[in-house]
């Protein structure tokens, strides 16, 4: 039996997967009406950590909103 190594096998790889790890749930922009779907929103095409991790509840203007800003859900139109 011989010993078969191909010439990758003293390489070490390293898996870099931090850009795909993201929080899914927002404290802030999920009780937001402009939230379209996860990280997007009226105002941003990939809403901000500050904003999306909730150290900012974007209430006031934040650079690149184009004016929109938090606004709570109207739960009431979904009861009957």
């Amino acid at each position: 039996m011989s010993d078969q190594r191909d010439d990758m096998s003293d390489e070490v790889f390293i898996l870099d997967d931090s850009e795909i790890y993201d929080i899914v749930f927002s404290p802030v922009c999920t009780f937001c009406k402009h939230l379209i779907e996860h990280r997007k929103c009226k105002a941003f095409e990939r809403i901000p950590d500050e904003i999306w991790l909730g150290h900012n509840d974007h209430r006031k203007p934040y650079p690149g909103d184009n004016g929109i800003t938090f606004t709570p859900h109207d739960r009431t139109r979904d009861r009957k």
